[in-house]
């Protein structure tokens, strides 16, 4: 159990598998099979079957190409313009048919799951120096004034349809590049993480695709994802997609400190100083 999810019962693991399949059916049809029961029979432990106590649940998927997960082909240079343009339109159709969320923009929400990133400052200061340290502030510090400023165009966009129930990770690793694309493994667990703007969405891929140096490839994705879903309408919504990079740097920053995973985080932290820069000149 943590705070964002509770899996503490055997009840509450197998209605979050359940969902689990429901929610990525939504973008991928014949790899979510359904939701198996784990059984302890004596001493042997199966996936399935009517015999022995029901211990766990088990979602039953079908094995992936793991040559053809979208991070490691990032890594090879193996993703194509096409490839990009294939996934923004799977994308695009996603987003225009999922539920829309109605609920109002709420600012101080934003803004804490922002903050989020100051629970590990003590560590970026020892890691990465005082220097870094204060870049979380600043970005936190700038995060709050940018919401102030742009609270009303958000509350708009939810009025228009563009606040969604989506995917809530969508990064290369949740990716597989086959004849058509495969967009797995979504959040079930927390509706809060789920339920997010397109451009909140869209900005985690983009960023992704910032981290592995393929700007080309994220302006070839957003044309072709603009095209079919106009989620970015003036120009105050291409400030909130460099917003939401830079949360989304943010985001990965965080999960990489936590798992002292002290190269990759410092990139992202690179990465969070580099969209702030930018975001701060054009605010």
């Amino acid at each position: 159990q943590f705070p964002f999810l509770d899996f503490s019962t055997l009840e509450k693991r197998r209605e979050f598998c359940q969902a689990e399949v429901r929610l990525n059916n939504r973008l991928t049809e014949g790899i979510y099979l359904g939701v198996l029961p784990v059984r302890l029979s004596g001493a042997a432990c199966r996936i399935g079957g009517t015999e022995g106590e029901i211990t766990d649940y088990a979602v039953q998927m079908v094995r992936l190409d793991n040559r053809r997960q979208m991070s490691r082909l990032l890594r090879s240079g193996g993703v194509t313009p096409e490839d990009m343009q294939q996934l923004a339109r799977q994308l695009a159709v996603f987003h225009t048919f999922t539920d829309k969320v109605r609920t109002p923009f709420d600012k101080a929400a934003a803004q804490a799951d922002f903050e989020d990133i100051l629970k590990v400052r003590r560590t970026v200061e020892v890691r990465f120096g005082r220097q870094s340290a204060e870049l979380l502030d600043r970005a936190v510090t700038f995060s709050g004034r940018f919401l102030d400023a742009h609270a009303d165009r958000l509350e708009q966009r939810i009025r228009s349809g563009l606040f969604l129930d989506g995917h809530g990770d969508l990064h290369s690793n949740n990716i597989f590049l086959l004849d058509e694309p495969v967009i797995f493994d979504c959040i079930e667990f927390n509706e809060h993480l789920r339920r997010v703007d397109a451009l909140n969405e869209v900005a985690f891929l983009c960023m992704d695709l910032n981290f592995y140096g393929r700007d080309d490839l994220e302006s070839i994705f957003l044309d072709a994802y603009t095209r079919e879903f106009p989620a970015v309408r003036n120009d105050a919504d291409k400030d909130i997609l460099l917003y939401f990079k830079l949360y989304r740097a943010n985001v990965r920053a965080k999960v990489h400190l936590l798992n002292e995973e002290w190269t990759t985080a410092g990139k992202y932290l690179e990465l969070m100083r580099k969209y702030l820069d930018k975001a701060a000149f054009s605010f």
